[in-house]
Order: structure tokens, then C-alpha cells, then sequence
């Protein structure tokens, strides 16, 4: 069920490449784009317990015309520890949705600046960790992930951008012994490679 899900959106991407291929724009926009970031994330255990997680994020993006386009976002993350417990926690999320992207109009051929926001829809599996719930103790979970956020593009050159910065929020739904909510807010930064 997963994969067709995966399926689905991939193709949904590559066919809205393909169209926005078709439409003229500026000299300066690219229809598709890879960014790769580095991301810490600060998230809850249960109400009043928080901690940090580090990983990487990677985003394809196809653009259309007037500043609108979707995006895939993968995000993998890892704690060695979970608060002050020595419980390790992985995560992986996979997003996907709209995203409306604002170029300024100054020197478009070369240091291009653009913002960007986006609300992506997905699902967030957690692994080599404790999930507790009413049937038991689970090392993993899946459950919805929700993410909302944005950040700003800096163009170096005609195909590669860096992202200085990109903040987003993350809610998931894994068990966790109490409220089975957890809010994610993430910092990321890293380059883009447009094509």
C-alpha cells in the first residue's frame, strides 16, 4: 500500500515537471530542483520533556508556472538518546505537497533571491527506540506526519542555490506512554541543485 502510495507521488511530480516544462519562463527558473540539508531538530518526548535530534533532509521539487509547484521531502533523523534516558530514537519522514516560491525581481541571472513556503502531508516511521502502547512495547511505529514551514534560496550559480535557512514544523503521532503527539521544530541549511 506504501509503495503505490510512493508511486503515486512521484508521478505526480514527474508529470508536473513535464507540464511546466511546456510553459516559458525566465532564463534564471529551473523546473526541477534537489536540495540536500543538514537539519536539528528539537522535539517532546511527553508534555515538558524535550530533546535534540540531527539528521539530513533531502527535497525534490517541480515548479510551475506563477510561483506554485510541489515537493517530496524525505527527513531522517537520530537521537542517541532520548532526554536524560538511554534510549536511542530514529525517525524518517516522508512529505509531499504544495509549495509557493517568491523570486525577487533584482539581478535574476546570477545571486537570485527567492522564499519559499510550503504544507506537506505524510508519514513518519520511528525505529531502534521504545514505542509504548495499550497492546504492548514496540522498537517501532509509523503514523501521519504533518509538516509546515519555509525558508530562503540564495542562487550562487545558474544551477546551484544554497539554502541559508529553512524552518519547518513537524507534528507526528507515535506512541510515546502519554499524550502520543509530538511536535518537531527543525532548522535545516544546505545547497540546492537545480535542472
Amino acid at each position: 500500500m506504501r509503495i503505490s502510495i510512493y508511486s503515486l507521488l512521484f508521478l505526480a511530480v514527474v508529470a508536473t515537471t513535464a507540464s511546466a516544462q511546456t510553459q516559458q519562463s525566465a532564463p534564471w527558473s529551473s523546473h526541477v530542483s534537489l536540495a540536500v540539508t543538514y537539519s536539528a531538530d528539537r522535539t517532546n518526548l511527553t508534555t515538558g520533556s524535550s530533546f535534540w535530534m540531527q539528521g539530513g533532509c533531502a527535497e525534490l521539487s517541480g515548479n510551475l508556472p506563477h510561483g506554485f509547484g510541489v515537493v517530496a521531502d524525505v527527513t531522517g533523523l537520530h537521537a542517541g538518546s532520548i532526554s536524560s534516558t538511554a534510549v536511542p530514537l530514529s525517525l524518517v519522514a516522508f512529505t509531499f505537497g504544495p509549495r509557493f516560491t517568491w523570486r525577487s525581481p533584482w539581478r535574476p541571472e546570477r545571486h537570485d533571491m527567492s522564499l519559499f513556503g510550503q504544507a506537506l502531508l505524510g508519514e513518519a516511521h520511528g525505529f531502534d527506540s521504545i514505542f509504548p502502547s495499550s497492546s504492548g512495547v514496540s522498537s517501532s511505529a509509523s503514523s501521519l506526519a504533518l509538516q509546515a514551514g519555509g525558508g530562503m534560496d540564495l542562487g550562487l550559480k545558474r544551477h546551484v542555490s544554497l539554502r541559508l535557512l529553512q524552518v519547518d514544523w513537524l507534528r507526528t503521532q507515535l506512541p510515546n506512554g502519554g499524550t502520543n503527539v509530538q511536535n518537531h521544530f527543525r532548522i535545516s541549511t544546505g545547497v540546492e541543485l537545480h535542472f
